[in-house]
């Protein structure tokens, strides 16, 4: 191959990378997934409807993201975080001082968990969390309970920031 054709082809592959970079510049910055392709529907307030609650705050922090907050009468702090989009996801968190010395995280989520269904009723994903955990447990956190195998599961653990949080997922 002469050089007149070596220069040839590599100003031919110079011209299609510009080219293609040109058309990959021109499109806008996308995640592989978009809201509208979402399976889930926008978040929605999880603690309504209760006389129980001292104060209750719900806001929208994305298309599919949202944190809610409530105080209960008793003084019991409740923070309850959706998100996800292929994945549903809650996480339900409380102040770890309101566990007891002698009660273990999980002794202490599913006391706290009880009452706020008493205060709550309409919370369902609650209440799934005590029909899935009355299946027993390892004693260590962060403690794993199967809903449904492969689909759904609630995770109990301690985090970093002084709370009992349990957290739901499930597969859409």
């Amino acid at each position: 191959m002469g050089s007149d054709q070596k220069t040839t082809r590599l100003l031919v592959v110079a011209v299609l990378l510009v080219s293609c970079a040109s058309v990959l510049a021109a499109q806008p910055a996308t995640s592989n997934t978009t809201d509208a392709q979402c399976v889930r529907g926008e978040p929605e307030p999880q603690l309504t409807g209760s006389t129980q609650l001292r104060s209750h705050e719900f806001v929208r922090t994305g298309a599919l993201e949202s944190v809610e907050s409530a105080v209960l009468r008793n003084g019991l702090v409740v923070t309850i975080n959706q998100y996800g989009c292929a994945h549903f996801g809650l996480e339900v968190a409380f102040d770890a001082a309101e566990r007891r010395r002698d009660e273990s995280v999980l002794q202490a989520v599913l006391r706290l968990m009880q009452h706020l269904l008493r205060v709550a009723p309409g919370f369902s994903i609650g209440q799934r969390f005590l029909d899935v955990s009355a299946q027993g447990a390892q004693a260590t956190v962060p403690i794993e309970f199967v809903e449904t195998e492969g689909y759904s599961w609630f995770v109990v653990a301690a985090d970093s920031r002084g709370r009992l949080v349990v957290t739901y997922d499930v597969a859409l």
